[in-house]
């Protein structure tokens, strides 16, 4: 409940016993009032690597997902593999998109954080057995398998390297939850499916709406990308519309 001021960044935050618990990050200059602390849980990792060479580079597997539940159940049972990157740790794997990760190097992960969690404390270039198992066509689980994958380093702005190295259509699922496919030889595409609670799903797309990608701009400056759509929403009887779509280059789905 203290004030913080710029000035305070990096200053322990101390309980009743004198240990350290946080060190406080005075926020961001775009959400004036709001102040965070990095908890000591993640300063232990990160801290050996700071002293160590001054930088602090995260692994990931080069992939955007969801924690899963399976069918009948609300009980979280894993991780969803949603967007895999090409050329990235996860697809060289051969892990794809659909596949469920249940565990990393032995040590069962229900949850993105859960999993996120475990590899931020590997190095890249580090190998690790994941096990998990692939979802059928009828929605089944299938046999569990492993895959070993060779972690890589993880990019300041995630959805940059997506939009450089991937369809701008495919782009569309990591940045907003937008699964489209293309209808014909043209620009335009179809919404197959949505990721519920993403920028698509709030923003009110449904499936089987027409877009078509008119512009993508990159804002490096402020680590933003605006999408502009030529839309006909079914929810609003396909009648043509034009809408902006603004994400961040980063995503706490990442991983």
């Amino acid at each position: 409940d203290a004030p913080i001021n710029h000035g305070n960044s990096g200053g322990p935050i101390v309980d009743e016993a004198g240990r350290v618990q946080a060190v406080v990050f005075a926020g961001i200059e775009s959400y004036e009032g709001l102040n965070f602390a990095i908890p000591i849980e993640l300063l232990r990792v990160i801290l050996p690597s700071l002293y160590a060479g001054g930088e602090v580079t995260h692994p990931w597997l080069g992939a955007w997902g969801k924690s899963a539940t399976l069918s009948g159940s609300s009980e979280n049972a894993g991780v969803t593999v949603v967007y895999a990157l090409p050329g990235s740790p996860c697809q060289i794997a051969g892990i794809s998109e659909g596949s469920v990760i249940t565990a990393i190097n032995g040590a069962p992960v229900k949850t993105l954080e859960e999993l996120q969690s475990a590899i931020i404390r590997e190095s890249p270039r580090t190998i690790v057995k994941l096990t998990g198992f692939r979802m059928g066509e009828d929605g089944k689980m299938g046999s569990p398998r492993d895959w070993f994958v060779m972690l890589d380093s993880r990019p300041e702005n995630p959805s940059k390297d997506i939009l450089d190295r991937d369809l701008e259509s495919r782009a569309m699922l990591p940045l907003f939850g937008l699964n489209l496919e293309k209808v014909g030889s043209s620009k335009k595409f179809t919404v197959s499916s949505i990721i519920r609670g993403a920028i698509a799903d709030e923003s009110g797309f449904s499936t089987q709406d027409v877009v078509e990608i008119r512009d993508v701009k990159v804002d490096d400056d402020n680590g933003l990308v605006t999408v502009q759509l030529m839309t006909k929403k079914r929810k609003a009887g396909y009648m043509d519309a034009y809408i902006s779509l603004t994400a961040s280059l980063d995503s706490p789905s990442y991983f």
